[in-house]
């Protein structure tokens, strides 16, 4: 793996350093190469004139003596699956724990899984929470029963999160993660017009579910100092629009959470 970390900043070689350890010792000569693997075998059969300013490899479409595409590097149709993104994606947390120091908990919005893992590679102490709609919860029913969801019927609000996670990322998720949890389309829609009037953060569903899961589920997050990391701000407001909360509304449901914190 040094060829690869070579190439890398020190966050995201640290994140991927992370992903080895989690693969546990190199598979033996003959045996079948587990996914962690094919991506570290491949990199130490490169050598560095082989590799691209962008750290990618440039040696045709094959992978050296393993048959794989040379897509799947970069994560082919899944890039959210590809090591080097995970380890990217995990660089958001070092950057929060920096910034927000004796951070208890993080919540983070799950779909394909790379933000989640690359989180997990790098939390620490900190307590890694995966963030999920109702109407797409095959994370959350992955994470519980230890067996990757592959297909589902997705229906929420949250267009980002529809997807089923990663091979890679399931495999990181499941060993690291503290829990996943949901919530329905109205809390998220409630989250997403607290976030637009508080912080004036232009956030979209799939970004709200964080926080929306969090008060969803007070009594988990109580006494904790928690970090909820907002993804995007892809909003379709004509599709939004009938689903808004009147200002009395909000202003109803507010009381509420300041009713449950006094309680």
């Amino acid at each position: 793996s040094k060829q690869i970390t070579d190439q890398l900043d020190p966050a995201r070689a640290g994140a991927f350093h992370a992903m080895l350890d989690l693969a546990g010792p190199p598979p033996n000569v003959g045996d079948a190469l587990p996914p962690f693997w094919h991506y570290a075998y491949f990199w130490e059969s490169l050598r560095p004139a082989e590799l691209g300013r962008d750290g990618h490899p440039r040696t045709g479409d094959f992978i050296p003596n393993l048959g794989l595409p040379r897509r799947m590097w970069a994560g082919g149709d899944l890039q959210f699956d590809a090591p080097l993104i995970i380890a990217g994606q995990g660089t958001a947390l070092l950057e929060f724990k920096r910034q927000t120091p004796h951070l208890d908990a993080v919540v983070v919005p799950v779909g394909g899984g790379g933000l989640l893992a690359g989180s997990c590679l790098v939390r620490d102490r900190v307590l890694v929470y995966g963030a999920e709609p109702e109407g797409a919860s095959d994370a959350a029913r992955s994470f519980a029963t230890g067996e990757r969801v592959l297909a589902h019927t997705p229906d929420t609000i949250c267009d980002g999160l529809q997807t089923t996670l990663g091979v890679l990322n399931f495999e990181i998720i499941k060993r690291r993660t503290t829990d996943i949890l949901t919530a329905s389309d109205a809390d998220t829609i409630f989250a997403m017009q607290l976030i637009w009037q508080f912080t004036k953060q232009w956030v979209e569903p799939s970004s709200a579910v964080a926080l929306a899961v969090v008060m969803r589920n007070r009594s988990v997050f109580l006494g904790q100092k928690v970090g909820i990391i907002l993804t995007g701000g892809n909003v379709d407001l004509d599709r939004l629009r009938p689903l808004l909360l009147a200002s009395q509304q909000i202003e109803h449901e507010i009381a509420l959470l300041v009713d449950y914190k006094s309680g």
